[in-house]
């Protein structure tokens, strides 16, 4: 088999995955993309090689992340369209993640990337985490590790709302898996971990959770919001999220302020 038919099987099985991943009949596709139904059989079983345009147009139309379309690029044999830097030390994204999770200070803050791995964590988050009885885990820089932190068994067992906490979640997976393998892959992770989830409902996700903490015979209030960089032209950067923990109660406020001086 030559080089060029190799590159286009590979690139067939990328765009036939995205394709069934998106319930994409191949005339569907097609026709969103602007290629005849031939033509689009021919780039998934290796028959015809796609021009770079056509692995751009074909991303579009399967909607996938900047991220995605560097890798369905890459198998089609040319080189990524976006940079991927947003997380190098010394990149402007970098640095402007850092200088906002220090001004949340001495609140609690993550760096979330797009599979949930928690890429950092300011001293406020490290804080709150040891006064509630927790060690932070090895290896949550990686895929899922973001669980691992937020609901290690410590803190399910003074999470009042756990339910609530878990069932949000969920659905926030559910919702990105529609275009993100990789949420399904965490759904399905998580589910090992917590089997009761695979009843939670579709519903309504908040945008901002509150937290009831039971801790020392009280009960600490916090409430968190998602925070992006929006469009940045760095594949990276455009998924990375930052998660923030504020107090919702003049009383949580002080207790979490008390940590930072103690």
């Amino acid at each position: 088999m030559s080089n060029i038919q190799k590159e286009g099987s590979r690139f067939g099985q990328e765009l036939r995955r995205w394709r069934q991943a998106r319930h994409f009949s191949q005339e569907a596709l097609a026709r969103t993309a602007g290629f005849s139904p031939r033509h689009l059989s021919f780039l998934e079983t290796g028959r015809a090689r796609p021009s770079r345009q056509a692995a751009e147009v074909l991303a579009t139309s399967l909607a996938l992340t900047m991220t995605e379309t560097n890798a369905f690029v890459l198998a089609a044999g040319f080189a990524p369209v976006y940079r991927s830097e947003g997380w190098r030390p010394n990149a402007p994204e970098r640095r402007a993640i850092e200088l906002l999770m220090g001004r949340l200070e001495p609140y609690g803050a993550l760096v979330l990337d797009r599979k949930w791995g928690v890429l950092h964590m300011n001293a406020g988050a490290k804080r709150a985490w040891r006064a509630f009885g927790c060690e932070i885990p090895d290896g949550i820089e990686e895929p899922g590790g973001a669980f691992r932190v937020m609901f290690m068994p410590q803190l399910i067992s003074k999470l009042e709302n756990g339910e609530e906490l878990l069932s949000q979640t969920v659905r926030r997976l559910r919702r990105e898996a529609v275009v993100d393998l990789s949420s399904a892959e965490r759904l399905s992770e998580l589910t090992t971990f917590f089997p009761q989830i695979a009843h939670v409902q579709d519903g309504p996700i908040d945008t901002v959770l509150s937290i009831r903490m039971n801790h020392e015979g009280r009960t600490l209030k916090f409430f968190t919001f998602l925070t992006t960089l929006g469009t940045t032209g760095d594949a990276i950067a455009e998924e990375l999220r930052i998660e923030a923990y504020l107090p919702a109660d003049p009383e949580t406020d002080a207790w979490v302020k008390r940590l930072g001086v103690d």
